[in-house]
């Protein structure tokens, strides 16, 4: 099995949403295998600021990690992206081929990447839209990310299919994942200027 990933949110001090990780970890090798609670336990969690925990493993252990500053970035344009062969139903190191679809965004901050014309995610996160009333995600992600699948439990937002076709009938537009949450007012209006073709 190739090396997978866990990025986790320290803020404060905090670890965030710790249960969902081990989720997934629990999805990907199976059960019993890692605790990140014990795993943590061990190391040094800064206790200002906000940090990204990276969490390198295998299907048998933890290999490394690293604990680093993060800082939110603004994306304000994205560019929309064909490919019917990506996958990436893990969260595996080995990012080449969504890379490889990054480097054709040309003048954008992020791509939008769709897979047999419908919606699925960005670079490093899932998509939420919003039609007028309710936040919607494509139900067709590459990966299912913990702090979608927390939303979806907490009833935040609700999986729909969404097209390419459909893109424009939104409104607006904001990413999600385990390092930045969901935040409404964080978005961008959903145009031909911004979402690019």
């Amino acid at each position: 099995m190739c090396q997978l990933i866990e990025t986790i949110l320290i803020n404060k001090g905090e670890i965030y949403h710790l249960n969902y990780h081990q989720l997934r970890v629990n999805r990907s090798i199976g059960e019993n295998i890692i605790n990140l609670t014990e795993f943590i336990n061990y190391i040094t969690i800064p206790n200002k600021g906000c940090f990204k925990l990276r969490i390198m493993y295998n299907e048998k252990e933890i290999e490394n990690y690293t604990i680093t500053p993060y800082f939110e970035k603004s994306l304000t344009t994205f560019r929309l992206i064909r490919d019917d062969n990506i996958k990436y139903d893990l969260k595996y190191s080995n990012r080449i081929n969504i890379d490889k679809l990054w480097n054709l965004r040309q003048d954008c901050d992020d791509i939008i990447i769709v897979k047999n014309g419908n919606i699925t995610d960005s670079r490093f996160a899932n998509l939420v839209l919003f039609d007028g009333q309710k936040w919607l995600t494509p139900d067709t992600p590459l990966l299912n990310g913990t702090c979608r699948q927390r939303l979806i439990d907490e009833k935040i937002i609700t999986p729909k299919r969404i097209t390419i076709e459909d893109l424009f009938h939104y409104s607006k537009l904001t990413t999600i994942n385990a390092m930045i949450g969901f935040n409404p007012n964080r978005f961008i209006y959903i145009s031909e200027k911004t979402i690019k073709r």
